[in-house]
């Protein structure tokens, strides 16, 4: 996500609440949604490609950063 005052926001009529509304995450949702993924993932069994596996573990990790 960028960091506040990251983006030029310039000229357009948006509060710095509505930005944080915006660029907000809610992790809890995001973790769930990645056992999900990593539930179909387990589906392919030796035919996924790693990097999704890596990169779903990335997502995860920084999540619980």
């Amino acid at each position: 996500m960028p960091a506040k005052g990251a983006l030029d926001i310039e000229g357009l009529d948006i509060s710095d609440a509505d930005m944080e509304t915006l660029l907000e995450v809610d992790r809890e949702a995001w973790l769930q949604e990645a056992a999900s993924v990593r539930a179909h993932y387990e589906g392919y069994g030796d035919k996924l490609p790693a990097e999704l596996s890596r990169q779903l573990d990335a997502l995860e990790a920084r999540l619980k950063a």
